[in-house]
């Protein structure tokens, strides 16, 4: 990603001079503006890694997912071929500069609309894992008063951090000079979503059906659609009146800007990562039987006494010997598709949505960014509350 953002603002001198990318405006014809050769550059880096996350995806696919780690693909690609692998990458990110413009304008309009699925994983992985915390801490509390003591702390504090991001987002992009009806409304909107969200947890109605709702899953949920609203108002144009703390922004050093764009891409990578190594998230119910036949049998709770013949014959058989392997600790085809979608979301980040609007030393500004960011906004906090009505809703069914 740091080699896109750096062929992103100094891509002319190489891209101007190869002759299939820049063929279309003819030898006498109008250049293209500096943006377009950033696009072009930062739209081959991200389909050349798209496309080797992909293939891997394949590779751990066919002719069947990998689910014991004593498969060749866990030794040999997944867990090792560093090398090969590195030789790969370096063929992925050369080969897409080989390809003519028309498949880099179809790669770029289908990264718009699917990348934003990297935004829905990750509120999905947020849900998941906050109640797994949840459920964890509450467990360990019974033994232990802290960890209930320490839930409480983490509460208050998501939700104090909530209340000063949503403080600052009055006070940075709703000044009172101009009119800033918009940002005014955008905020109100995700203030009553995390008020809404909160007070349902903590419905009868929901406590009756789902004992397991608590207020912190509801509160880290806050502080989350507080975030995506805080940076969708970030990432409005640098020159719009009521983005003040762009402004400000704007006055601010270039190292600044650099390590405001590197904890973006940094924490692109770390979503990329917590979603594709999520253990619970995408798990199927078949899934979910090998790892705890597995975990069983390591811990002997399946080995009951029986005769010399039937353990013989158990021994023998093929379902034993799949409960003697040691499982997969997560799903390496939705690891490696995680990673190509965060591939596609990149792309986006870096040209702002191929909006055509590139600023040196700026990545996800735009009115598209901004429209990405409230539309995430309003599925995280949709998706959470469809997780505490649904039983309501659907009784007969299993959530």
């Amino acid at each position: 990603m740091l080699f896109a953002w750096m062929l992103r603002d100094f891509a002319k001198p190489v891209i101007s001079h190869i002759p299939w990318i820049i063929k279309q405006f003819g030898k006498d014809g109008d250049q293209p503006p500096d943006e377009w050769f950033g696009e072009q550059a930062v739209f081959r880096l991200s389909l050349g890694n798209c496309i080797l996350f992909s293939g891997l995806a394949l590779v751990m696919s066919f002719p069947a997912p990998v689910k014991y780690k004593d498969d060749w693909r866990d030794a040999y690609i997944h867990h090792g071929g560093y090398l090969v692998k590195a030789m790969l990458w370096l063929v992925c990110n050369i080969v897409p500069f080989f390809f003519s413009n028309g498949v880099i304008t179809v790669y770029a309009a289908v990264s718009k609309v699917v990348s934003p699925l990297f935004l829905a994983i990750q509120t999905l992985i947020i849900i998941d894992a906050t109640n797994a915390w949840n459920e964890a801490w509450v467990f360990e509390g019974e033994e232990d008063e802290r960890y209930l003591y320490a839930l409480l702390v983490a509460t208050v504090g998501a939700y104090g951090a909530s209340c000063v991001m949503i403080v600052l987002s009055y006070v940075w992009f709703s000044p009172s000079g101009p009119d800033c009806s918009l940002n005014m409304s955008l905020i109100t909107i995700g203030l009553i979503a995390c008020v809404v969200l909160s007070i349902l947890t903590l419905h009868p109605s929901v406590r009756r059906v789902n004992p397991g709702a608590s207020i912190f899953v509801a509160s880290a949920i806050t502080l989350y659609v507080s975030y995506l609203g805080f940076s969708a108002l970030q990432s409005e144009p640098r020159d719009y009146e009521c983005n003040m703390l762009g402004q400000r922004l704007n006055a601010a050093s270039s190292t600044t800007l650099a390590m405001g764009m590197v904890l973006t891409l940094a924490s692109t990578v770390w979503a990329a990562f917590r979603a594709g190594s999520n253990t619970r998230t995408f798990q199927t119910d078949a899934e979910d039987s090998l790892l705890e036949e597995a975990e069983m049998t390591s811990s002997g709770v399946d080995m009951a006494p029986s005769s010399d013949a039937g353990m013989t014959r158990d021994a023998a058989s093929p379902a034993h010997k799949d409960q003697d392997r040691e499982a997969v600790t997560y799903n390496y085809v939705q690891f490696y598709i995680i990673f190509a979608l965060a591939s596609m979301y990149t792309g986006m980040l870096m040209t702002g949505w191929g909006s055509g609007r590139i600023e040196k030393d700026l990545i996800d500004v735009g009115w598209t960014s901004v429209a990405v960011k409230i539309t995430s906004q309003w599925i995280a906090a949709a998706l959470y509350m469809w997780t505490l009505v649904a039983p309501i809703i659907l009784p007969d069914r299993e959530f």
